[in-house]
């Protein structure tokens, strides 16, 4: 999602959603919560890794050769010490540990649907 408070993009999670719109949350450069509600159809809406280098890893995770998969990777939480076999489910099982179930009071709403 393309933050325009931040102009920049980042990696989100989809929080909600109905017919016409979509609900987000990111973790902002500095850390802070946000979330942002866009219409399915807005461009600053984007796939994983459509304007994000898709070789990042969240932070905490480690590529780590597979033992189930010769010559692939799976990733690992260095702190939960659970492995992903993919680079999204990383991403996802990292954003829910981070911006679910938090203290609504601290995520910021950014920009509004118009």
């Amino acid at each position: 999602v393309f933050s325009n408070s931040e102009q920049c993009w980042f990696i989100a999670l989809v929080v909600g959603s109905d017919e016409a719109t979509v609900t987000v949350r990111f973790l902002s450069a500095n850390g802070d919560r946000r979330e942002k509600a866009l219409h399915r159809e807005d461009p600053t809406l984007a796939d994983l890794g459509s304007y994000t280098d898709g070789s990042v890893l969240p932070p905490g995770i480690l590529a780590v050769p597979s033992s189930s998969r010769p010559g692939q990777y799976s990733y690992l939480d260095s702190e939960d010490k659970r492995k992903y076999a993919t680079r999204d489910l990383a991403w996802q099982a990292y954003l829910e540990k981070h911006l679910i179930d938090v203290d609504p009071d601290a995520t910021v709403m950014e920009g509004s649907m118009g």
